[in-house]
């Protein structure tokens, strides 16, 4: 179906040396557009298209801020439009809604001016065409082809346990999954509950995650975050912290300046990045005065148009002093 979707708004034109243009269009389309251009008008010039095969052969008429009643064909009521501003831009193109096999034909677009017809005319060719229909044995051959490509996706995307009981109160219980098939190393594995809110209930990567310590008597303290990749600089850097369920967001750098209005309140005030950090490539978030509540696990994500590019994290622990 997605096939027939798309060829179903395929839509050709090229000129010829009989006509201004020829527009080739399948049967059934939104519309489509008889393309006519022309230098500025004045506001007094009527604009017509006409099918001179047809009866009457109006098709459609254009004046500028004037209405008059004119003998249109049935057929095309309601069917066709100008442009608003056609005399002022030039644009005179005619869009047909719904196009139909009956439809195709020469159309014919003329402009006049105190009744005298300016010239040149300017003639156009629209075919159109029958759907292309898919062949019937072939269905068969692409809904197993479709659900080989839905079960690869979903092996690798998504694996639902069907059913694991327990009694209340265990220590613990195993949900257990196996694959024979070889994972990529830098795989990441997140286990969630099938539940209309998503929630991550464990996550495992293959990298390794970066560990900070610092004693709780140290003025600042920096999470590293360097790279040699080089990164778009419209793109937008989040430093978060997340704790079991919560998060909070403790920088954003975006469109070349820090965001502070963005920041949670406990961190505002308390963080810096260096300048143009995605020129450098450095993206290290400096956290002044840390203490106990800053303890947790810090992701910075590097965002481009909704999309995540890049990723880190980062784990903060801090020691007392020792006696």
């Amino acid at each position: 179906m997605k096939m027939k979707a798309l060829v179903g708004f395929l839509t050709l034109v090229h000129v010829s040396q009989q006509f201004s243009a020829v527009v080739s269009v399948y049967e059934g389309v939104e519309s489509v557009q008889l393309p006519c251009q022309s230098s500025r008008l004045p506001e007094d010039t009527t604009v017509v298209w006409e099918r001179y095969d047809s009866h009457p052969s109006t098709v459609y008429q254009h004046q500028h801020q004037v209405y008059e009643h004119y003998l249109q064909n049935q057929h095309y009521s309601g069917r066709t439009s100008m442009s608003t501003d056609a005399l002022e831009t030039g644009d005179l193109s005619l869009t047909l809604k719904e196009p139909q096999l009956s439809d195709s034909g020469v159309y014919i677009c003329q402009r006049f001016r105190k009744e005298e017809e300016l010239s040149p005319r300017f003639t156009m060719l629209l075919e159109v065409k029958e759907r292309p229909t898919f062949p019937p044995w072939l269905y068969p051959m692409l809904a197993v082809c479709l659900a080989l490509a839905v079960a690869a996706l979903g092996w690798y995307t998504t694996i639902t346990v069907s059913s694991v009981v327990v009694e209340e109160g265990v220590c613990f219980v195993k949900l257990p999954y196996n694959t024979m098939a070889p994972l990529p190393e830098d795989v990441t594995v997140e286990w969630s509950p099938c539940a209309l809110e998503p929630m991550r209930v464990h996550e495992y990567c293959n990298v390794p995650q970066e560990v900070v310590e610092v004693g709780d008597w140290a003025k600042c303290v920096t999470l590293p975050f360097k790279t040699r990749t080089r990164l778009p600089a419209d793109a937008t850097v989040k430093w978060k912290r997340f704790e079991l369920s919560n998060s909070w967001t403790v920088h954003v750098y975006q469109n070349g300046q820090d965001k502070s209005e963005e920041q949670d309140d406990s961190y505002r005030g308390r963080t810096k990045m260096m300048k143009n950090p995605l020129q450098a490539g450095d993206l290290s978030l400096t956290l002044i005065n840390p203490s106990h509540g800053d303890i947790g696990a810090y992701t910075c994500t590097i965002e481009r148009d909704g999309d995540v590019i890049w990723k880190r994290s980062v784990r903060l622990k801090l020691k007392a002093i020792g006696f």
